[in-house]
């Protein structure tokens, strides 16, 4: 094995893959000594299935006393090999497209069942895998489509009228693809929170490029990214508002994927106007305003903040000050979503759920809020055929607020 890495065991315990299987080989160490010592003692279909059930969720490196990122070495092996992770050239050109975007309702439901978070955008199963629940349809219109665009903009206009205010700041909204494609009533409910300030959803943005490199399609992503930093230049806003930890990870990542230095200091001086919902809203501002929530409230908080620089305390923190007493903290942990993750490996997707369902039921919450569009849709669809006592109601922190 690779001398940095110590077989100290510290990954096992924070491993959602490795505590539902128990096989070392999908440990995060295991993962390692593949990838580092060679793959001379397993089969091919082995090889490939070890470095596909990743979920990218960081935790092991976060663990790692001797700063072995895993994540990061299955990326690299899965960019060097187009066996590991098949990606489609043309799919991710359609995904960086207007069409794709305008008519995703009708497009998307063509795509190749292999193409990983977009199956799962476009519902193209009436159940998971595993005979779990629905998958959540496309919205009617998404919200970059000529409708979408209108409906916002009257949800938006609405809200500056009844606040009576115009503080002349201009908020460009990052989609991402679930609240663009199955939850438009996000970025509605999030320009409430910011009263007197002027929104714009720049047309021709697309997808931050996550899906596509983590599916090591690293041109693919640069593609992507290239053409979101010319369709926000063209906005020139305050302030970039996105309402998905996974989406500003991402994005904070962007520059890192981008040769020319120019490109990088683009990605980088859009990188420092982007905000996630809960960076930028301030509850104060909003108090009075907020949903009668009956019972109690908890709160899951996205891989990509519990393992990133901002962390998940902020967030949290933030639907406390509105929940107040209401509040109970529930134990973190990965949801089991990992885009195509969890249709790639539905049965252990499904037993990563388990274990966040067991803690929300020492919470006794009624009510989940999560700030990741990815772990919406994981709680929204799971939650559905689930053992539990009460009803549980999922929502994004936006609409804590009352419409």
């Amino acid at each position: 094995m690779n001398a940095r890495c110590a077989k100290c065991g510290a990954c096992l315990p924070v491993c959602p893959v490795y505590r539902q299987t128990l096989l070392e080989r999908l440990s995060p160490r295991g993962k390692h000594a593949l990838l580092k010592d060679g793959a001379a003692d397993y089969s091919w279909a082995s090889v490939r299935e070890t470095v596909s059930a990743c979920l990218q969720c960081g935790a092991c490196g976060a663990r790692c006393s001797a700063g072995i990122e895993v994540n990061r070495e299955i990326l690299d092996a899965r960019a060097q090999n187009r066996e590991f992770a098949p990606s489609f050239p043309a799919l991710w050109k359609l995904f960086g497209s207007d069409l794709a975007w305008s008519g995703a309702s009708a497009l998307l439901r063509a795509l190749p069942a292999s193409s990983g978070i977009i199956l799962r955008l476009a519902a193209l199963s009436s159940s998971t895998a595993d005979g779990g629940s629905h998958l959540p349809p496309p919205a009617a219109s998404p919200l970059t489509s000529r409708r979408g665009m209108a409906r916002f903009r009257s949800a938006a206009d609405c809200a500056r009228k009844k606040s009576g205010k115009f503080t002349g700041m201009k908020i460009a909204i990052f989609t991402g693809c679930v609240q663009n494609l199955v939850y438009p009533e996000i970025p509605e409910a999030m320009a409430r929170w910011f009263p007197g300030a002027d929104f714009i959803i720049p047309e021709h943005q697309c997808c931050c490029g996550l899906p596509a490199l983590s599916a090591g399609a690293v041109k693919p992503a640069s593609n992507l990214i290239n053409r979101n930093i010319k369709a926000f230049e063209k906005a020139r806003a305050d302030m970039i508002l996105t309402g998905c930890a996974s989406c500003s990870y991402m994005i904070q990542k962007w520059h890192e994927l981008l040769d020319r230095q120019d490109d990088k200091q683009k990605a980088l001086n859009f990188a420092e106007r982007l905000k996630e919902f809960t960076q930028a809203a301030d509850p104060a501002i909003m108090d009075g305003h907020f949903n009668k929530i009956h019972g109690t409230v908890t709160f899951h908080a996205p891989c990509h903040s519990r393992f990133s620089t901002g962390g998940a305390e902020a967030p949290e923190n933030f639907i406390k000050l509105i929940t107040k007493e209401t509040f109970a903290k529930m134990e973190q942990g990965c949801c089991g979503h990992g885009g195509s993750f969890s249709i790639k490996f539905p049965s252990i997707s499904q037993g990563i759920f388990t274990e966040r369902l067991a803690a929300l039921k020492k919470t006794r919450a009624s009510t989940v809020v999560t700030t990741c569009s990815g772990c919406l849709m994981q709680w929204k669809t799971r939650l559905s055929g689930a053992d539990c006592p009460t009803e549980i109601k999922v929502i994004h922190a936006s609409e804590l607020l009352s419409s």
